[in-house]
């Protein structure tokens, strides 16, 4: 007869008085069920390149923080620990969160990169959220991404305002050609650089907060992508407007590319 475990929820008061030895054995559990794949856009300059993220397919919409338990049953025998990787790891570095949540800067709810990992509040959170690929599937340790409205928005800065190729376009953001010009011709169909029309319908309009995430971003991209394009900050305030009715002055705009 299998033996029922009792489960514990880890948290950080009891995982600073596991002895020293689980807590690394914790920790190499969580290195040992992880691969490292590149992050989600190629925008997170300031942010280790690569995400740690699961080994194993996580069904969208379940278990979105990967969640997993473990046992220790020579130190702790009739006991399950339940456990999500990132907090671990956020405890092992830095120590207590105190009561504020861990948040990922990657976007990757499941990602526990120690170096995309922060404490911040909810509207903060979905800022990150709301402008990240999300991981598709995971076959032989390669990752297909979802795209993003932060894509599209990228597709149609570089198509409109500096007219790029779909190939030289494909090769930038590291998306498939025949993707990219499936989501610019959806964006001159709808309008819109939200991925479905019934966006709108269904869920609140970006804060101007998550706007300027995006404006940031964009503006960083392009000063960092060494593409060697000329643009005025008028194309910028042009291309904005259009896809999201994003309208600030031309002096905002050159005040956020060199405050970024």
């Amino acid at each position: 007869m299998k033996k029922i475990l009792k489960t514990i929820r880890l948290t950080y008061e009891i995982f600073i008085n596991f002895p020293p030895y689980i807590q690394h054995e914790l920790l190499r559990r969580i290195f040992a069920n992880s691969i490292k794949v590149p992050a989600p856009t190629n925008i997170l300059n300031d942010l280790t390149p690569t995400c740690l993220i699961p080994n194993h397919f996580i069904k969208p919409g379940s278990n979105v923080y990967a969640k997993t338990h473990t046992t220790f049953s020579t130190v702790y025998p009739g006991y399950s620990f339940v456990f999500k990787p990132h907090h671990v790891m956020w405890w092992a570095v830095k120590g207590s969160n105190n009561g504020e949540q861990i948040q990922h800067e990657c976007g990757i709810p499941y990602c526990r990169e120690i170096t995309h990992l922060t404490l911040g509040l909810n509207p903060k959170n979905g800022g990150h959220a709301s402008v990240t690929r999300k991981p598709s599937h995971i076959v032989d340790g390669q990752v297909t991404w979802k795209l993003c409205s932060l894509d599209r928005m990228l597709i149609v800065t570089l198509r409109e305002t500096w007219g790029l190729s779909f190939n030289n376009i494909s090769s930038f953001l590291n998306i498939n050609p025949v993707t990219v010009l499936y989501h610019y011709q959806k964006y001159k169909k709808n309008k819109s650089i939200y991925i479905e029309k019934s966006y709108g319908k269904r869920v609140a309009p970006p804060t101007d907060k998550e706007l300027l995430m995006w404006v940031t971003k964009v503006l960083k991209n392009i000063k960092c992508s060494g593409l060697g394009v000329d643009f005025t900050f008028s194309q910028i305030q042009q291309i904005f407007y259009q896809s999201v009715g994003f309208n600030r002055s031309i002096p905002w705009y050159c005040q956020t590319f060199k405050d970024n």
